[in-house]
C-alpha cells in the first residue's frame, strides 16, 4: 500500500475470526430445556462482532428473552418473543458489535420446565465465555 507520498508500507489487520462456531453449553437433569444456541463472532481488540446466531432444539411452547448489560449492548425494541418467532428475535442481533465486559443473557423458558438462562461475557481479544446459569 502507498501513502501521498509514495511510500509503501505494510498494513496490519488484527482482526480474528472464528471458524468453527461456538455451541452454548447445554441445561442437563430432569425437567431442563436442552436449548444450544450456535454462534460466529470476530473480534478486534476490545470490540467483538456478532456474525451469527442460531438455536437449536427450542420447545415450541417456550419463550425466548434477550437482554442486554454494558456500554456496547445493541438497543432493541423487541427482547421478548415466543418460540416460533425466535429467529426474528435472534436477527435483531447478527451484525452487532458488542464491546469488552458487556454481557448478554439468553433466557429460555416453557411451561412445566425448568427455565435455562445463558450469559455470555464479551472479552477483549479473546472468543466471548459461555456459561450456564444455574438459578
Amino acid at each position: 500500500m502507498n501513502d501521498a507520498a509514495g511510500d509503501s508500507s505494510t498494513v496490519l489487520d488484527q482482526t480474528i475470526t472464528t471458524s468453527n462456531p461456538q455451541v452454548t453449553p447445554a441445561a442437563t437433569g430432569r425437567g431442563a430445556i436442552r436449548a444450544a444456541f450456535v454462534i460466529s463472532w470476530s473480534w478486534n481488540g476490545a470490540r467483538t462482532r456478532l456474525r451469527s446466531i442460531s438455536v437449536r432444539r427450542l420447545p415450541r411452547n417456550g419463550r425466548m428473552i434477550v437482554s442486554c448489560t454494558g456500554t456496547g449492548c445493541p438497543r432493541s425494541k423487541i427482547r421478548s418473543e415466543p418460540a416460533r418467532r425466535a429467529a426474528k428475535l435472534l436477527a435483531g442481533l447478527t451484525g452487532r458489535t458488542l464491546r469488552d465486559g458487556d454481557r448478554l443473557r439468553i433466557t429460555v423458558t416453557a411451561p412445566h420446565r425448568r427455565a435455562e438462562h445463558i450469559r455470555l461475557q464479551i472479552r477483549s481479544n479473546q472468543i466471548p465465555l459461555a456459561r450456564l446459569v444455574k438459578r
